[in-house]
């Protein structure tokens, strides 16, 4: 995770992505429409939960549903991925994915996953775009509900995306998953981040992610919309979120180091 965040820095770069719709997320404006959850399984997803690339140079957060986003990462590219994935008796289907690489604007291509996994265990996935195969293991850190109350408290965040400057961001994270985003750059305020954080499942610490962008200097068109999938590492005090528009053209990665509770 080091060595990852290290490679994005070096870059300095901010997530860019389309303009969003309305709806309603805490009252205001909704994110871009992303691809629709399913709805109708009850149970968890055979995948559901964190997985780490092996080499530590990615992740792959999967919600109870299926939808999954990660982040991956082979000589020097870095791509977010955001889709649904298709499992079933130890084999992963063909998955149809967007891919975003973190270095270029509307870089967005479509990708098809297949492989094998382990429950709770190893996941092989191959991709049609000649990628290298992406070999994880699970984090057994998500193998139970997160609590939203505990993860409530200020974050100084990093920013990182396909191509656009860094601001440094303060967010306060409320008891029931509010969220709020200052960007800050030469000390003055330039695009603020609203949304909330939900619980994905009981059963997993995985988190939905909703934002929406709004300012006059925001490096985000006003009204965009992202919607993402998050994890907090109670060990290092760390939020890791996966997010793109509706359209896939843009991705987000953000860290945020909780600073006090």
């Amino acid at each position: 995770m080091r060595h990852l965040r290290a490679v994005l820095g070096a870059w300095a770069l901010i997530g860019l992505v389309a303009c969003g719709g309305n709806g309603a997320i805490d009252g205001a404006a909704a994110p871009d429409s992303p691809p629709a959850p399913s709805t109708g399984a009850a149970s968890v997803h055979a995948l559901a939960g964190a997985w780490t690339d092996s080499r530590g140079d990615g992740q792959l957060f999967v919600a109870a549903d299926g939808q999954a986003y990660g982040l991956l990462s082979d000589s020097g590219t870095n791509r977010l991925l955001r889709g649904t994935l298709t499992a079933q008796h130890g084999l992963v289907s063909p998955s149809g994915f967007d891919a975003v690489d973190m270095r270029v604007p509307d870089s967005r291509q479509r990708w098809s996953l297949t492989g094998s996994y382990q429950p709770q265990s190893q996941l092989l996935l191959a991709s049609d775009s000649g990628a290298p195969v992406v070999s994880a293991v699970y984090d057994a850190r998500s193998a139970h509900g997160a609590d939203l109350a505990a993860l409530a408290g200020t974050y100084e965040v990093t920013l990182y995306g396909n191509g656009r400057p860094t601001i440094t961001y303060l967010a306060t994270l409320g008891d029931s998953g509010g969220i709020d985003l200052a960007g800050w750059q030469d000390g003055q305020e330039q695009c603020r981040l609203r949304g909330a954080l939900t619980a994905a499942s009981p059963a997993v610490n995985i988190l939905n992610a909703r934002l929406l962008a709004s300012g006059a200097g925001c490096q985000f068109p006003d009204g965009t919309g992202i919607q993402g999938l998050a994890q907090y590492d109670a060990d290092h005090a760390l939020l890791v979120l996966f997010g793109m528009s509706g359209s896939g053209d843009g991705a987000l990665v953000l860290y945020a180091n909780r600073i006090r509770a």
